[in-house]
């Protein structure tokens, strides 16, 4: 990333360098932030942070539950400012309530500008349901899932410049992936990444999933496998077009999500896969949370790479 002398943006930076970089180009642009979540009076040290660039004037800590401030953004939206909401570090669970009434108010109002909320979407404690699939059937959002800090800089650029309410979905684990170089830049929204070429099989892997599917990727390589490896980015709407595209090319499709597996972004991959069928050498397959292929009865449900690895080899095996 690209920062001026002095400057100082704690993990993950690059939320905080894509708002940076919207805030600098609008001045309607304001980051608001619970009191409630914050750590004592000075607010979250990336809000600091961005205030020392921007001013004190448009990074706010407000009083009150993240409900009335998330209905206080969408009054601002709605009187032409572009609010961004941080609610990073709240329970999963608790979000949904807010982020539903902001759904709800661009449905009513399609005038009405963005409002964009930055969300952990892997906060809370294990076992606890990631956010991006029960953001999903949310009629009016649209969810990003950043993979790397660089991702998180462009897509949180074009989500607050977009014309409607955008969920930039942080995982805790793609915030220490180290990210590829260069300036806060858009990425288009809905546009998925061919991360890795491949020929034997596709593998689409969902937010903090990638580098674990690269990590996959590169060892099964030694083996003599070539693995595609797809990341969707933006998981509502999906880009069909690239993810089908490269299961057609390779003829096998694994699907990674490190979500349970109803309602998950994965299961609608895999539906989706049912008009190249034809193309395809296997049946499709989906790995997601809680059905590892390990199945070591040590209480770790997580998608791992050797779970990615395993999904790889039955999948060849199968056709």
């Amino acid at each position: 990333m690209v920062r001026a002398a002095g400057e100082v943006f704690p993990p993950p930076a690059g939320v905080w360098e894509g708002l940076r970089a919207a805030m600098a180009d609008d001045p309607s642009v304001v980051a608001v932030r619970p009191a409630a979540l914050s750590p004592g009076a000075t607010g979250d040290p990336g809000l600091r942070a961005l205030a020392e660039v921007v001013g004190t004037r448009r990074v706010r800590v407000l009083p009150g539950p993240a409900g009335t401030v998330a209905a206080v953004c969408a009054a601002a939206a709605a009187a032409g400012l572009r609010p961004v909401l941080d609610l990073t570090g709240h329970e999963s669970t608790a979000v949904l309530g807010p982020l539903a009434h902001t759904a709800a108010v661009s449905a009513a109002s399609v005038a009405a500008p963005p409002v964009v909320f930055v969300v952990d979407d892997w906060g809370g404690p294990p076992g606890s349901q990631p956010l991006h699939s029960l953001l999903a059937p949310m009629t009016g959002l649209t969810t990003v899932l950043p993979s790397d800090g660089h991702d998180a800089a462009g897509l949180t650029l074009a989500a607050v410049r977009s014309p409607g309410p955008v969920v930039v979905a942080r995982s805790a684990a793609a915030d220490h992936v180290p990210s590829r170089a260069g300036p806060a830049a858009e990425i288009p929204l809905g546009v998925a990444a061919v991360r890795r070429a491949g020929t034997d099989v596709s593998v689409v892997a969902v937010g903090p999933l990638v580098p674990v599917a690269l990590r996959a990727a590169a060892r099964l390589a030694d083996e003599g496998v070539s693995v595609e490896v797809v990341d969707p980015r933006t998981v509502v709407p999906l880009d069909l077009d690239t993810v089908l595209g490269s299961a057609v090319r390779t003829g096998r499709l694994v699907v990674c999500d490190d979500a349970p597996a109803p309602g998950s972004v994965a299961g609608e991959i895999v539906a989706a896969a049912a008009v190249v069928h034809s193309a395809l050498k296997a049946p499709p397959l989906r790995l997601t949370r809680g059905e590892p292929l390990r199945g070591d009865g040590e209480g770790n449900d997580a998608v791992t790479e050797w779970d990615v690895r395993a999904a790889i080899r039955l999948t060849l095996h199968a056709g």
